[in-house]
């Protein structure tokens, strides 16, 4: 009669323990993949969301400056001054919209300034309202443009103080993204019109190659994010174009 050994139970080889344990790297290394790209996508999404709440906020401040805007003041200054980057606007208080608002009294206001400026640098929209800092509206922008016409043409820039009336309209174009290329074909545009500009004695030609941008503009790079043009009900008050 033979006898059997009793078999306790069987452990797990080297093998087998290797194997269990590059499955277990791999499930972690995907699952923080997917939390990382869940962040991410997040974080784009609320980026996106702030910059279109700031671009939509700084464009509908301006629209409700240029209603009532002048063309100067003896006291307070130019009432719209503008370049590519930066708008400054003197407007009356008086605005039948803030009536039916929370605080109907500035409805009866006196004179008083807003500007609206973008910091390349940090790449922000920046705005101010009366004699207060330039503070910076959140959410990241790529690009910023404001265009003045004239009654004959667009430019990059316009002084209603020099003019003696104001703008006809006034475009306001942002861009939340600015592709690289772009950047680098505008170079060499850019660097062109800047030696013509220091050749020039007299500043009709470096108006007129500003004007020259300001047209071909629209043409070079993708079409803005964000884009209104807000015409001025009193742009013939001080002298018809």
């Amino acid at each position: 009669m033979t006898r059997t050994r009793a078999r306790g139970p069987r452990g797990f080889t080297l093998l087998e323990l290797l194997v269990s344990i590059g499955l277990v790297a791999l499930l972690v290394a995907a699952m923080a993949a997917f939390l990382n790209d869940a962040l991410r996508i997040r974080a784009r999404i609320g980026d996106s969301i702030e910059r279109g709440v700031s671009a939509d906020a700084a464009i509908d401040e301006i629209e409700r400056a240029l209603q009532t805007c002048v063309v100067d003041d003896g006291a307070l200054g130019v009432g719209v001054r503008g370049s590519a980057t930066q708008l400054d606007i003197l407007h009356a208080g008086i605005a039948a919209w803030r009536l039916g608002s929370e605080d109907p009294e500035r409805a009866f206001a006196p004179l008083e300034r807003l500007t609206v400026s973008f910091d390349e640098g940090g790449r922000r929209l920046l705005l101010a309202r009366g004699n207060g800092p330039l503070s910076p509206l959140p959410g990241e922008i790529g690009r910023v443009r404001f265009r003045y016409h004239d009654g004959t043409r667009w430019s990059n820039s316009f002084d209603s103080g020099n003019a003696e009336r104001l703008p006809l309209a006034v475009e306001v174009s942002i861009w939340f993204r600015v592709a690289e290329d772009r950047t680098a074909a505008a170079a060499p545009e850019v660097a062109a019109a800047d030696a013509g500009d220091a050749e020039t004695d007299t500043g009709a030609d470096t108006a007129t190659a500003d004007d020259a941008l300001a047209e071909e503009d629209d043409e070079r790079g993708p079409a803005p994010d964000r884009r209104r043009v807000i015409a001025i009900p009193d742009a013939l008050v001080g002298g018809a174009p």
